[in-house]
Parts: C-alpha cells; sequence; structure tokens
C-alpha cells in the first residue's frame, strides 16, 4: 500500500506479467505507421519551402 498526496492509502495493484506478441501483421502495421509518418513530415517541409519560395532561400544563402 502507498499514501497519496492527502495522506489516504491507494491500492496498488503490481504486474507480474505481460504477453506481448509480435507477429507479421503487427510488423506491417509498424512499417505504414513509419512511412505515413515519413510522408506527413516531408509533405510538411515541402509546402513549407514552396510557399517561402526557393529562389529567396538560394538568393539569401550567398
Amino acid at each position: 500500500m502507498e499514501m497519496n498526496r492527502r495522506g489516504g492509502v491507494v491500492s496498488v495493484e503490481t504486474i507480474d506479467t505481460i504477453d506481448a506478441v509480435v507477429d507479421f501483421t503487427v510488423v506491417m502495421q509498424l512499417l505504414g505507421i513509419g512511412v505515413i509518418l515519413t510522408l506527413v513530415s516531408s509533405l510538411t517541409s515541402m509546402i513549407s519551402i514552396q510557399r517561402f519560395s526557393p529562389l529567396t532561400i538560394l538568393k539569401e544563402r550567398s
């Protein structure tokens, strides 16, 4: 048992085991999520660069 901030007793359950299964479906879902996140981040950066005008970016480098 643990005490909370107000001095009361809190009941806590411990977890002894976790059943985790990684099969082909889970791996493909994680791969799909990774690809989607990569595409979203790339598109976001490309859109912001296009709005700022690439010629202005290149001119300001010198």
